[in-house]
């Protein structure tokens, strides 16, 4: 009776060795490498939901996760992995997921460097005030930004802008302190 199960189970491994072994390193890396697995998780999970943001429209509506992915990054592990993460992050939103070049870019990347820099630098405050902090300050620059250089299209950004701002007010008071938890 087992015999014929052990050898169903063997096949499917097999023909799923990949998916095993995707497991088992996760695995490893969830028992001695937690900081680095849970980091790779939400840098993952950033990516992810852009992708899903930009195929379903909810982008919108200000559903992102690289401001917090940035902070957290930046809080953690200093100003120079805080700016690779915004920088890289936002540029894979860019280029790679919503497959689009616009003019605000030229501002946009850039200040997600500067607000990983920031966030590795603290300035004394709390996890959550200063993700807080960080992304209403880019939504002040960006709608300056906005304002004066594609003029016509601010009422569309600021529609994206203040649903964003609740977003990240969430994001930072009700997951800031796990994330962090996590990492140290």
């Amino acid at each position: 009776m087992f015999y014929g199960m052990k050898d169903e189970i063997t096949e499917w491994a097999q023909k799923n060795w990949k998916i095993i072994l995707g497991v088992a390193i996760a695995f490893f890396f969830l028992a001695f490498f937690r900081n680095l697995f849970f980091l790779g998780a939400i840098l993952g999970l950033t990516v992810i939901t852009s992708v899903i943001a930009s195929r379903t429209k909810t982008k919108l509506f200000g559903v992102e996760l690289v401001t917090f992915s940035t902070v957290l990054v930046g809080y953690v592990y200093g100003p120079f992995w805080g700016c690779i993460a915004g920088i890289g992050l936002e540029g894979v939103n860019a280029f790679i997921v919503a497959r689009w070049m616009r003019v605000y870019n030229f501002w946009v990347i850039p200040s997600f460097g500067v607000a990983g820099i920031a966030a590795g630098f603290g300035f004394g405050l709390g996890f959550s005030t200063l993700g807080i902090a960080i992304a209403v300050g880019l939504h002040v620059i960006y709608s300056f930004a906005s304002l004066v250089l594609t003029g016509r299209l601010h009422p569309k950004y600021l529609m994206y802008a203040v649903p964003n701002i609740a977003v990240n007010v969430f994001m930072f008071t009700g997951f800031g302190a796990r994330a962090l938890g996590f990492l140290s």
